[in-house]
């Protein structure tokens, strides 16, 4: 819970400062990666949409910018990994 309570406002931020850079290319990889999530989701493929799940939000968290703020979701991440691995039927 505490690792959710952290991350969530860092991440929230995240997203504001990823809204002001965005490209376009980078949106069109957001659709590609939501499709390819939901895709992997719907068939079963739960190490997939992991992977997938984690590469469209590292991508928002790039777009921010912001190289620290960056580095510190990921290292809330790797604390939360184990629970998210959970959450699916690997």
């Amino acid at each position: 819970i505490e690792i959710r309570e952290t991350r969530a406002p860092l991440e929230r931020l995240a997203s504001e400062l990823a809204a002001v850079h965005i490209t376009k290319d980078e949106i069109a990889s957001l659709r590609d990666l939501h499709r390819r999530f939901v895709e992997a989701e719907r068939e079963g493929r739960w190490k997939d949409a992991l992977a997938v799940n984690q590469a469209f939000h590292f991508l928002i968290y790039r777009c921010s910018q912001n190289a620290t703020l960056v580095r510190v979701i990921e290292n809330l991440w790797l604390l939360i990994g184990p629970f998210i691995n959970h959450q699916y039927p690997l």
